[in-house]
């Protein structure tokens, strides 16, 4: 198993159940009201997290999330992850905006804050792991829409080669 301490990970999400920036708002209330929140990982049916990638990952730690409708992307400190055989609500419904509350997700990821990024935190990195197993790795992030036309949901790119 690939070691992926140093990597950045990154999760692609839309607006699918609220409105456009609605994500990000109601995850920011809740921490707000909280000091952390719980990240659901809506994965798409091809795409899987194993326990062991989740092993190697070391918390807390910063992550990197993705919105494609809007092309912004956001740093976020990180607690924990959480990866399961199938799916299952969130771990705790009271620190998770109630959209998240009746859907059962194969991952959770606990929030303490989000924060505004630019899209130059994702480019220049390689790809290192998908959750597609029909997408290849070992290829250079130059655009925002290299990540867009994968047609995943998550990625873990290199550390930065500064």
């Amino acid at each position: 198993m690939q070691d992926y301490r140093d990597g950045l990970f990154v999760l692609r999400f839309r607006d699918l159940s609220v409105e456009p920036g609605q994500t990000i708002v109601r995850h920011r209330r809740v921490i707000a009201t909280h000091d952390q929140c719980w990240w659901g990982w809506w994965a798409r049916r091809q795409e899987s997290f194993s326990r062991e990638v989740v092993s190697t990952l070391v918390f807390p730690r910063l992550i990197a999330l993705y919105d494609t409708d809007q092309g912004l992307v956001y740093s976020v400190d990180c607690l924990e992850a959480r990866a399961f055989v199938s799916e299952v609500l969130s771990p705790k419904p009271d620190w998770t905006p109630a959209y998240y509350n009746n859907r059962r997700l194969r991952a959770w990821f606990r929030f303490a804050e989000i924060s505004d990024a630019t899209q130059e935190s994702l480019l220049g990195r390689t790809c290192l792991y998908t959750a597609s197993p029909t997408v290849e790795v070992n290829w250079m992030v130059e655009t925002l829409d290299d990540l867009r036309k994968c047609e995943t949901t998550m990625w873990i790119l290199s550390a930065r080669e500064d």
